[in-house]
């Protein structure tokens, strides 16, 4: 039982969790258009490997090619290779990231290589969608774990068929990053929401004082620049992005059956409804007293005589309000111990009731 009051209790925290968004930063809201990240990806040769390697055909040819280019004529079909792997190397370029400039990069075998502890990446091109190189990575591999032994004694920690080279990559050429745009800036919102976005622009109006800001869509808001911050406009980025605005967000709960996990935002209310499961009895009214008790459930009945006796499951009964969120609910159950999945069950037949005010969720 304390362990599923102390799940619940966790429960409940990450349904109130959702109130900490009231004050986020417009930075950690949105994003400035134009100045997304860029996928990156490439073809490389991992060396230095235990005999843990492959023997991919491709592999075999990639490795003569490359010797070729160092004057070495070697043909593929005479190679035997046990410590090298061929890769696949992905890494995200940030806006406005310049040449010289450095990234991690992900390294990951795709042929037979049992691991790539201990690799060393070959220096690799990574070209974005236009076919253009823009980072070029080698360096020693990291993949945060182990892979020992053989047969029987083997032991292993982490994934060791992908691996990372911190700061391996080194950029190349820089993007073209156009975030302004007819002397405007505009935001796109990571989660789009129409009072989200009305909000930021009224804090940026408050900041300059002007009209400048306008929620076009909920996943937009477009900025002028006014006069004073022509060629200034990172002054001005930084100071709309450490503006605080409260962000509005769906009422949804998200439901993990395997787990037993359940997430809620703070804005799932619940309407008139009754609810009998098992020996527990949940009753929303519109002028009932907001109640946790067991008081005023059924006392239980006994009655001896002859020998035999009869006896009746104490009820629980939680009386609320109507309006009270599921936070409440949620309260409430964790206070008596209902059990996670139970309480599962509950939301579930909440929802089909029509009662809950929130989408349902189930993983």
């Amino acid at each position: 039982m304390r362990h599923n009051k102390y799940f619940l209790t966790v429960l409940l925290l990450l349904s109130l969790s959702q109130a900490a968004l009231a004050g986020v930063r417009i930075k950690d809201l949105t994003q400035v258009a134009g100045a997304q990240e860029n996928q990156l990806i490439g073809y490389g040769l991992v060396v230095g490997l235990n005999g843990t390697g492959d023997k991919d055909i491709s592999t075999i040819q990639a490795v003569a090619n490359m010797l070729n280019t160092f004057g070495l004529t070697v043909n593929a079909k005479d190679l035997k290779l046990k410590n090298t792997a061929a890769v696949i190397v992905t890494a995200t370029l940030p806006p406005f990231a310049k040449a010289g400039g450095k990234i991690d990069v992900t390294v990951s075998s795709y042929a037979g290589a049992k691991s790539l502890q201990g690799g060393i990446l070959l220096q690799t091109p990574l070209v974005g969608a236009d076919r253009e190189v823009y980072v070029v990575a080698q360096g020693a591999l990291s993949i945060g774990g182990f892979n020992i032994g053989r047969g029987g004694g083997d032991a292993q920690r982490n994934h060791d068929q992908v691996a990372r080279v911190v700061n391996g990559g080194i950029v190349e050429q820089a993007l073209t990053t156009n975030y302004t745009d007819n002397d405007r800036i505009n935001f796109i919102l990571r989660d789009p929401d129409p009072q989200t976005a009305v909000n930021i622009a009224q804090e940026i109006n408050k900041l300059f004082d002007l009209p400048l800001a306008q929620a076009t869509e909920p996943s937009e808001v477009v900025v002028a620049i006014p006069p004073k911050f022509s060629g200034r406009e990172v002054t001005m980025l930084a100071l709309i992005g450490e503006l605080k605005v409260d962000a509005d967000t769906q009422a949804v709960i998200v439901i993990n059956e395997r787990t037993g996990t359940v997430v809620m935002g703070e804005n799932v209310g619940i309407s008139s409804v009754a609810i009998s499961h098992g020996n527990l009895s949940i009753s929303v009214k519109p002028q009932a007293a907001a109640t946790d008790t067991e008081a005023g459930a059924s006392e239980p009945g006994q009655e001896q005589g002859g020998g035999a006796g009869s006896s009746e499951e104490k009820t629980r009964v939680i009386l609320l309000e109507e309006g009270s969120t599921i936070g409440h609910v949620v309260r409430l159950l964790n206070s008596i111990g209902v059990a996670p999945r139970d309480m599962i069950a509950i939301f579930q037949a909440i929802r089909v009731s029509g009662a809950l005010q929130a989408d349902l969720i189930i993983m």
